[in-house]
């Protein structure tokens, strides 16, 4: 029954500004146009080193939603929570 509802309640949709500022980062990743040490979203950063942590997140996630989808990614998240309840 835990499990049941750790999946219902990781069921849904984010809609949160983050999951696109990844979805971006991770795009500019895997098509090679990221510049590590450089804010590509920020004009107000220029000539300062900036140091994103969330890089193999980024790129990750762009690759699941590039395979998946959106459902897809909602899914795989559901299963994770899931699968933590084991844990």
């Amino acid at each position: 029954m835990k499990r049941l509802f750790a999946f219902l309640a990781a069921s849904f949709v984010e809609t949160n500004s983050d999951l696109w500022r990844h979805l971006a980062t991770g795009r500019l990743l895997a098509h090679r146009d990221y510049h590590f040490g450089v804010d590509p979203f920020a004009y107000t950063t220029q000539g300062v080193y900036w140091a994103n942590p969330s890089w193999l997140y980024d790129w990750l996630l762009y690759v699941l939603y590039s395979a998946f989808g959106g459902t897809g990614l909602v899914l795989l998240k559901a299963l994770l929570v899931t699968a933590l309840t084991w844990v």
